[in-house]
């Protein structure tokens, strides 16, 4: 099922970025038929590529998810990969994905969700480095320009009925850099996972400590939602006994 069947396309024509694709007649790639070559994938020449931005109406506003429940508006974007076969004919290859920008009025209400997961850490007294730097999330594109899609937003999950709070900071690597470029990295990410209607389910936070990763994982147990457990460089730091 398309995005579309379910979030419609704002008909507001003071809406900007809310135009069709221009690919839109050509065929689209099948991963299936793909699949039973004899390599298994059609190797095929890149032509070129669309990003859509469309605002669409909010199936959740007003319903029992945080955030996206004061969300009047989603954010459908449409990535087009248009791609030539073999034998000359044009095709497109699309990425859809339905998100929510952070809007500055709930950006606090956003931290507020994420703070909880510093908290469970705390309140097993373990190491603070392992805590989310809340002051260091990012609610904006990045800075590579690539996309409008910021780096701390919220992407709902048709198939599996998800919503995922995503947050991550920016760092600027240490050059030197290929044509002058800065490249940026995110050093700690994470997300909390919620079911469309409104129940935490899980999060994870990955962070980048002294150069080796830690991994902190939570769940939604019958007693509530608590710490699974930490890994650092693979090694396990603390796990949940069983109750």
């Amino acid at each position: 099922m398309s995005f579309l069947n379910l979030f419609n396309k704002n008909n507001d024509s003071a809406v900007q970025n809310s135009q069709h694709s221009r690919y839109e007649h050509l065929p689209l790639v099948n991963p299936k038929e793909d699949r039973n070559t004899p390599k298994g994938y059609v190797e095929r020449k890149f032509i070129t590529e669309e990003k859509v931005y469309q605002q669409c109406t909010n199936v959740f506003y007003e319903s029992s998810i945080p955030i996206v429940n004061e969300c009047k508006f989603a954010i459908r974007y449409l990535g087009t990969l248009v791609l030539q076969n073999p034998n000359g004919q044009k095709v497109r290859s699309v990425t859809e994905i339905i998100y929510y920008p952070i809007p500055d009025s709930l950006k606090q209400n956003y931290l507020n969700l994420i703070s909880q997961l510093n908290n469970l850490i705390m309140k097993y007294e373990l190491p603070l480095k392992y805590l989310f730097s809340l002051d260091k999330i990012i609610f904006s594109p990045p800075s590579n320009g690539a996309y409008k899609i910021p780096l701390s937003y919220i992407q709902y999950n048709q198939e599996k009925n998800e919503l995922y709070f995503i947050f991550a900071n920016e760092v600027k690597t240490n050059g030197p850099y290929k044509y002058s470029t800065p490249v940026y990295e995110s050093t700690e990410s994470g997300s909390i996972t919620y079911t469309q209607d409104g129940n935490i389910k899980k999060a994870e936070i990955s962070k980048l400590i002294n150069g080796k990763t830690a991994k902190i994982r939570f769940k939604n147990y019958k007693a509530g939602f608590d710490l699974y457990d930490i890994r650092y460089n693979g090694n396990v730091v603390y796990k949940r006994e069983s109750k």
